[in-house]
């Protein structure tokens, strides 16, 4: 999808977040849709563990199994430290619009097989039951690429070996 695709929002936050941006259009402003989000900003602040690459990374260090429901979904994953990097390149600067900001496009499958890497003894359980959360999509961030050189730098390597070092210091 790109920033013209036709919308469907599934659920009432997305609703809102489209009804947010209709507002802003007429604003001036600087819209980013981000992918899903992983990874660290810090080693102090709340860790998100209702994304999709930090709780597979939990429970891989945690439990040595994962669960992966379907797996075929595809996610546009963006690190949370590539977003402030694509923030900080815009907030200076008259920029303005809708942009996509995204690192990968990958499948739920993908992203627990890279997180076996990080286990190997990790055991991914796959089953045929649909997760609640039924969304498949790709993105594309060429507009943000082109008008203001976004080029997202962290992996989803990193974002995992962040997470795994975190809780293996123990701090949660």
């Amino acid at each position: 999808m790109h920033e013209e695709s036709e919308l469907n929002p599934l659920s009432l936050y997305a609703w809102t977040k489209l009804n947010c941006e209709r507002y802003l259009e007429k604003k001036n402003a600087t819209i980013f849709r981000l992918g899903t989000v992983y990874g660290l900003g810090d080693i102090y602040s709340r860790l998100r563990m209702d994304l999709v690459v930090n709780i597979l990374t939990a429970h891989a260090q945690k439990l040595m199994k994962i669960t992966v429901y379907g797996g075929a979904q595809h996610r546009p994953l963006i690190h949370v430290k590539d977003i402030a990097l694509a923030i900080e390149k815009v907030v200076d600067k008259d920029i303005t619009g809708i942009f996509n900001i995204h690192s990968l496009n990958t499948t739920i499958k993908s992203i627990a097989d890279t997180v076996k890497k990080h286990f190997p003894d990790l055991i991914i359980e796959t089953t045929g039951v649909k997760f609640q959360d039924n969304r498949s999509y790709r993105v594309s961030s060429e507009k943000a690429q082109k008008l203001f050189n976004f080029k997202p730098i962290y992996t989803l390597d990193d974002g995992i070996s962040e997470i795994k070092n975190l809780l293996e210091s123990g701090r949660i």
